[in-house]
């Protein structure tokens, strides 16, 4: 899992609220609004823009009281007609594109954090000359369960962009990680690699990708997503980031400095050229895969004395 970076934005948070609810009927927006201040103290809108650390608060709130199942079931009755469940089936079932895009821009990064391993970007289609539609190649994830606490089913931060994979795997399941509150690197999982037999470098058989963490909440979340079985399927990049921290010698890799001028401005630049993923965990949300190539190329760093870019090379970062 990648961290989602937070930063308080009031702007964007009012203009998120304005986008879901500007074309509703203010009358049920009044009813969430009392049903706020009888069980929370607070508005529909405080709720909705939350901080990740008020809304992991709120969450335990509920989930703890012993009136749970009369909360859930106020919230999910708004409207006149019983089953609705208004704020999940309409404000959040029929959100308007560019609050679902406004999230995407917020959590700024390419890749879904759950997996890591998929593209999710914002894409304009164009139908005509004079307009663009913005659309998204993302799925909204509820880490909070949109069944069992529909009151924030449209809150900000409790909407993950993710990839359609990873979606689908998790549906209602409870993560114990949120990447918003991820604060060191123990609420993480690493990748690394166990050698089978002596021709592991050319057969992928020999190889298998495990996942290890010192966080037992963070290994049932990948053990959830399935990801030791999913990146078992990319037993070649590792074969090949094996290969090339054997055969990439110092006198390489000063070469490539050397005779490129100013083409690589840094250390961490060479990497991306050589392996295909960023270096920088504060960017492992910038390409698929990041993680689990700098991870591997770690891995081999320490296990098999592999030769490390970031060590030797005389230049300037």
């Amino acid at each position: 899992m990648i961290p989602l970076k937070y930063q308080k934005n009031e702007n964007l948070e009012k203009k998120y609220y304005k986008l879901i609810t500007q074309s509703r009927n203010k009358r049920f927006i009044e009813k969430i609004d009392e049903k706020c201040d009888y069980y929370f103290k607070m508005q529909f809108e405080d709720i909705v823009c939350a901080s990740p650390e008020k809304l992991k608060q709120l969450h335990f709130w509920v989930k703890d009281s012993p009136d749970y199942e009369q909360v859930k079931e106020e919230f999910k009755h708004i409207s006149s007609v019983k089953q609705s469940n208004y704020i999940v089936n309409t404000l959040f079932q029929n959100m308007p594109k560019e609050a679902k895009l406004l999230i995407y821009k917020q959590v700024g990064q390419n890749v879904c954090p759950y997996c890591n391993r998929n593209f999710i970007e914002d894409l304009k289609i164009v139908k005509n000359r004079n307009s663009r539609n913005p659309v998204g190649t993302f799925e909204l994830d509820h880490f909070y369960s949109k069944d069992e606490f529909p009151m924030f089913a449209v809150s900000l931060y409790n909407l993950i962009p993710v990839c359609g994979t990873c979606n689908r795997i998790k549906s209602n399941m409870i993560f114990k990680v949120n990447p918003y509150l991820m604060y060191n690197k123990k609420d993480n999982i690493s990748f690394e690699y166990n050698i089978l037999g002596s021709n592991y470098m050319e057969n992928e058989h020999e190889l298998e990708i495990k996942i290890k963490s010192s966080s037992k909440e963070a290994l049932e979340d990948a053990q959830k997503l399935r990801l030791e079985e999913i990146y078992n399927r990319h037993k070649d990049i590792a074969q090949e980031i094996i290969k090339k921290m054997q055969y990439y010698s110092p006198e390489y890799i000063e070469c490539l400095f050397k005779d490129t001028g100013t083409l690589f401005q840094s250390k961490d630049e060479l990497y991306r050229l050589l392996y295909g993923g960023y270096a920088n965990p504060d960017e492992f949300g910038k390409r698929p895969l990041s993680k689990f190539i700098k991870d591997i190329y770690q891995n081999t760093k320490e296990g098999l004395g592999g030769f490390d870019i970031f060590s030797n090379v005389d230049v300037d970062t």
